[in-house]
C-alpha cells in the first residue's frame, strides 16, 4: 500500500470506539485505528446473514431441531472474482463438515455473485457527491469517501 493510501485511511473521521459502539462489543483486532479501518474496508470479508431453524428463545432447550439454515457472504477484493472464490469455500465447508464424523447432511447453495467494485475516488463523479453532500449539510462537514459504506 502506498504511503498516499495509508494517509487517506488516516484522514477519515472514524475511529475503533465507533466500531465498538456500532456492535455493542470490543471486536477490533488491533489498536491501530488506520488499520482497523484498511482491514475492514480493503480485505476479504465473511458476513454472517443469518441462523434459521435453531431455538432462539431463553432458558435451555434439549430438541435439536431437524434442519438450520445459515446465510453469509463473502467481500471480494481485487483480483478475486466468484467464481474463483465459490469453490474454495466449498470445498472448505465440505472439509469441515467431514471432519464432524456426524449423520447429518451438508447442502450448500449459491445464490451468485458479484465482482469487486473499484473505481477512482478523484473522479468527477465522487467530487461532485462530495459537494453535494457538504451543501446538504449546511457546510457542517467534511465528506469521507469510504470503500464500505459503514462510515
Amino acid at each position: 500500500m502506498s504511503a498516499i493510501s495509508r494517509k487517506m485511511y488516516e484522514g477519515l473521521d472514524y475511529y475503533i470506539s465507533d466500531l465498538e459502539e456500532e456492535v455493542g462489543a470490543p471486536i477490533s483486532l488491533t489498536n491501530d485505528r488506520v488499520e482497523m479501518l484498511m482491514d475492514r474496508m480493503r480485505l476479504p470479508s465473511l458476513s454472517l446473514h443469518g441462523i434459521s431453524g435453531a431455538y432462539s428463545g431463553t432458558g435451555s432447550v434439549t430438541v435439536i431441531p431437524a434442519k438450520v439454515t445459515g446465510r453469509f457472504s463473502v467481500r471480494l477484493v481485487p483480483p478475486q472474482t466468484p467464481e474463483m472464490v465459490n469453490p474454495w469455500i466449498t470445498a472448505y465447508i465440505k472439509e469441515e463438515f467431514k471432519k464432524l464424523n456426524t449423520k447429518n447432511n451438508l447442502e450448500l447453495e449459491y445464490f451468485g455473485g458479484g465482482l469487486p467494485w473499484l473505481a477512482d475516488f478523484k473522479d468527477w463523479n465522487f467530487e461532485a457527491a462530495k459537494a453535494a453532500t457538504f451543501v446538504c449539510v449546511n457546510h457542517l462537514t467534511i465528506v469521507d469517501l469510504t470503500e464500505r459504506s459503514f462510515v
